[in-house]
């Protein structure tokens, strides 16, 4: 089992109609073969499964969290 690291980057919306790389989410997660969360092999390893919320504005910062 490897561990995948996924990047999800904010889509079009009123405010930034191009979408936003500075925008968005990465996490570490197992995936099976068809590229799906594999929920089993989670429940082994979640305590290294974490979730980061990026975002472009100091306010918001940077958030770490656990995916859980």
């Amino acid at each position: 089992m490897t561990l995948k690291t996924i990047r999800l980057e904010l889509a079009r919306t009123k405010d930034h109609p191009q979408g936003s790389a500075a925008h968005g989410y990465e996490f570490t997660a197992p995936l099976d073969a068809q590229g799906h969360l594999d929920m089993e092999a989670w429940r082994k390893v979640k305590e290294v499964c974490t979730v980061r919320r990026f975002w472009k504005w100091p306010a918001a910062g940077l958030v770490d969290t656990y995916l859980s």
